[in-house]
């Protein structure tokens, strides 16, 4: 009989033990997400909504745009932003079994910051109000191109291939070409 119990509280220990280190574990992962949160808001948030980005390059080549083709490029970045969106959610659930939830969330939460800059865009379009749009697609580059910069200096080495590949693919196709 003491040996049976023995035996039980040994396994116990292990499982206690195995469990310790699961949750040490997961603190370890939610400590480096933390990190890359906070990187997220010093290198792409504060600077975008600070108004802290030089974009006198981008500004000077969309006031050169004429009315139609800044509606166009517009109602493409929209339709590129919705798809780049659904595309990494499809890749996210999809793949739930290989997915990284604090990884993804960042992959969401870059998709959210340009959605943001799009937002007044379809009512600029709208209206025709061309000074609106010019603004918002301003930003909209300014914006783009820090979140490109974050997903290839944090995220790159924790994403898997495919989602990775369309982040990229998705960021980089709407880049301001001149």
């Amino acid at each position: 009989m003491f040996l049976t119990r023995k035996k039980a509280v040994k396994a116990r220990r292990n499982y206690i033990t195995k469990l310790e280190d699961r949750i040490a574990e997961e603190n370890e992962q939610r400590a480096f997400y933390f990190e890359l949160i906070n990187k997220f808001r010093e290198e792409v948030q504060d600077p975008y909504l600070k108004g802290q980005v030089d974009s006198k390059v981008i500004e000077g080549e969309v006031n050169s745009l004429s009315d139609e083709e800044l509606l166009n490029r517009a109602s493409v970045h929209l339709k590129e932003i919705f798809e780049g969106q659904r595309h990494i959610y499809f890749q996210i659930s999809l793949n739930n079994h290989v997915s990284n939830s604090g990884i993804d969330s960042l992959c969401l939460l870059c998709f959210a910051v340009c959605s943001d800059a799009l937002h007044n865009m379809p009512n600029h379009m709208l209206r025709k109000d061309m000074s609106g749009l010019r603004f918002d697609l301003i930003r909209f580059y300014e914006i783009r191109n820090l979140v490109l910069e974050y997903i290839e200096k944090h995220l790159k080495e924790h994403l898997n291939y495919s989602v990775h590949d369309e982040l990229i693919k998705n960021f980089k196709s709407s880049q301001f070409k001149a």
